[in-house]
């Protein structure tokens, strides 16, 4: 509780510093509201509760959507947030990393975590021979957020644009993607005929994996 109480202290000088900065001379409102630490515990998604204004749509999509219920709404009044049970770090209870709470949060209280930095730094570093791999969805989806048409194909020009980045070899995912697919049919096709397991469920993504 004393580090509580000590974090809203320090998050209230420093409106109180950023009102006057901005020439707010009088706060009708003066409440000692918590403003929350930020959690990037994992490798997905940073949550940032100094952004939020419990819209809950996180909490809902986790909850009824995902059927995951990994976060929900704890105290009350002012001191409403956001968390994980037991005010857990994220990489430290059931979120399973799908990100569905990142898509629908309006203010950026949530949001992936980048590496662009990490990955600059390993592309200049003089010792590091660094390698990229397309995925084959990416081929398809990238030149949409370009505004060229849906589908487009946009392999050769992410390959160049990779070279041109620093990035010393450029590998295409795809021919090992149609070799897992050829490997998945095939164990499902077995699977029914046989009385095998099911559901047979396959996926690479980690949220998926986790869940």
């Amino acid at each position: 509780m004393k580090e509580v109480a000590s974090s809203v202290q320090k998050n209230h000088c420093e409106l109180r510093k950023l009102s006057g900065e901005l020439g707010v001379d009088d706060i009708r409102f003066d409440i000692d509201a918590p403003f929350g630490e930020k959690d990037d515990s994992n490798t997905s998604i940073v949550r940032n509760n100094a952004k939020c204004i419990l819209c809950r749509r996180c909490v809902v999509v986790c909850k009824h959507i995902q059927k995951v219920e990994a976060i929900d709404a704890t105290m009350r009044g002012i001191n409403t947030t956001i968390t994980n049970a037991f005010n857990r770090p994220t990489e430290d209870n059931e979120c399973v990393l799908c990100g569905q709470c990142v898509s629908v949060c309006p203010t950026g209280a949530l949001r992936e975590k980048r590496c662009i930095d990490q990955v600059f730094d390993e592309i200049y570093n003089p010792k590091k021979h660094v390698v990229v791999q397309i995925d084959p969805a990416v081929r398809a989806g990238l030149g949409e957020e370009f505004g060229l048409p849906i589908g487009t194909n946009v392999t050769p020009k992410i390959a160049s644009v990779a070279r041109k980045l620093g990035f010393d070899r450029v590998f295409d995912t795809n021919t090992a993607a149609d070799l897992t697919i050829m490997e998945e049919g095939s164990e499902l096709l077995d699977r029914v005929s046989n009385g095998g397991v099911l559901p047979m469920i396959t996926s690479c993504s980690p949220g998926w994996i986790k869940y």
